[in-house]
């Protein structure tokens, strides 16, 4: 053991505060500041300064370290070199089923595929709507990293040129919830997705293109959801674009976050800069994708979470055709 491990060893056996819960540094370190600011200081002479100067240094420097441990995000004792960290409140992880079929996820997809694709369409009015529940984790970086899973419900509608509106009511890091409503321009036109399947690649690599990786091909479906519904023939369309996902596993059978069955099916990426499992649950009745997910799985960056740990999910409504705007912005 080295001189200074000796000295460490020496000052957390002297240190007040070891046992005690740590308040106490905080409860001291404000009344050092309050005997501060109260007591009256005269003018000092020049031969008492420096004295005046040397009573005053052991006080400031206790509030100094205690603003500074308290910029650094949390309140420790100046001799505890252990940091303790405070994780912020994740969603908990679904739980999955293992599955049982040995077909595969591409076998499985293009199965579902078949058997929805003849289904009939909800509604037939030329103003398409969609509706979303995402909860996703928000940081916000000022003195200390403060990360925050907040829930956003949003509806929107398009016609046929593109143009519609959409309202948004989110809740936001301090806890109050605000709605808005405004105008919205589709990506794409009603019904324009197409059903074949090398065209629809290609409309889908606008926003995601193929050097984006297995991931970017999930967030395309995922987009397509939330432009406007998705007819059954489109829908089976989409089933066999991910069914030529690589590295795409089947998760098993799970409940989604609206107690909805479905089946899972999931890919790790580090395509948002950290290692990722992105998990789509599918309705294999309908062939309707239910909802997203996205879990850190090896490391949190700033984030003040655990690993593994939820960081955002999305739950889909069916959409629907109707024969007018359901709103104006």
């Amino acid at each position: 053991m080295t001189n200074e491990d000796d000295l460490v060893t020496v000052l957390r056996r002297l240190d007040p505060t070891r046992d005690a819960e740590r308040p106490v540094v905080d409860a001291r370190a404000q009344a050092d500041l309050r005997t501060i600011l109260q007591t009256p200081v005269a003018r000092p002479t020049r031969s008492s300064r420096w004295a005046w100067a040397m009573r005053l240094m052991p006080m400031v420097a206790a509030a100094a370290v205690v603003v500074i441990l308290m910029i650094g995000g949390f309140l420790m004792s100046p001799f505890d070199f252990g940091a303790r960290p405070s994780y912020a409140a994740t969603p908990p992880r679904l739980v999955y089923t293992p599955p049982t079929s040995t077909t595969g996820v591409p076998g499985m997809l293009r199965k579902i595929a078949d058997q929805v694709e003849s289904l009939p369409p909800n509604g037939a009015g030329p103003y398409g709507q969609v509706a979303v529940q995402e909860w996703a984790l928000s940081t916000r970086v000022d003195e200390q990293v403060t990360s925050k899973v907040v829930p956003m419900e949003w509806v929107s509608w398009s016609g046929p040129d593109g143009a519609g509106a959409e309202r948004v009511r989110r809740e936001m890091m301090d806890g109050k919830t605000i709605e808005t409503t405004r105008p919205l321009t589709s990506r794409w036109r009603a019904r324009e997705l197409s059903t074949d399947p090398v065209l629809l690649e290609r409309q889908l690599a606008e926003d995601h293109p193929s050097e984006n990786g297995p991931a970017g091909r999930l967030l395309a479906v995922a987009d397509a959801y939330r432009d406007q519904p998705v007819d059954p023939p489109l829908r089976a369309a989409l089933l066999r674009y991910l069914a030529d996902t690589p590295t795409l596993e089947a998760q098993g059978k799970v409940t989604d976050r609206l107690g909805r069955e479905g089946i899972a099916v999931s890919l790790i990426s580090d395509y948002s800069g950290l290692p990722t499992r992105y998990v789509m649950i599918i309705d294999p009745s309908t062939g309707l994708l239910l909802g997203t997910e996205q879990e850190l799985t090896e490391r949190a960056g700033r984030l003040n979470v655990p690993i593994p740990s939820v960081i955002s999910y999305t739950a889909f409504h069916p959409g629907a055709w109707l024969p007018s705007p359901p709103f104006t912005s």
